[in-house]
């Protein structure tokens, strides 16, 4: 907690996670008395964690072959332009087949690898 609240770098209104017993003080100690921690319903909820469960899963699978990279600064290299890819050139059926990238509103003149390279 206390490293997402780091990487988050502002004081979160609401946090919800998975009813891990670790979550349920974690969140005042990493976030302040004001955020409310939401426990998930069930995994299947519409508000419940299986999004983040999702791409937990996707995610394993692609540092699955990174574990024979020598150099961490390769693999930290591949994974930046993974996290590229899912979030602004891969359309997710969970998103009605738009990138995260579209279904949150942000702009970007990149549809495809071709155009970033073309930019290069």
């Amino acid at each position: 907690m206390e490293r997402a609240a780091r990487r988050a770098d502002i004081i979160s209104k609401a946090v919800i996670t998975d009813k891990v017993a670790a979550c349920l003080d974690g969140v005042e100690l990493a976030f302040g008395a004001e955020t409310r921690h939401l426990p998930s319903k069930k995994s299947t909820s519409a508000d419940g964690t299986q999004l983040i469960e999702r791409f937990h899963s996707t995610l394993k699978d692609r540092t699955k072959i990174m574990r024979s990279f020598f150099r961490k600064g390769t693999a930290e290299i591949i994974l930046d332009g993974w996290l590229v890819h899912y979030n602004f050139f891969r359309p997710h059926t969970a998103l009605k087949e738009k990138t995260p990238a579209e279904a949150a509103g942000a702009e970007t003149p990149f549809k495809s690898w071709a155009d970033v390279v073309k930019e290069r």
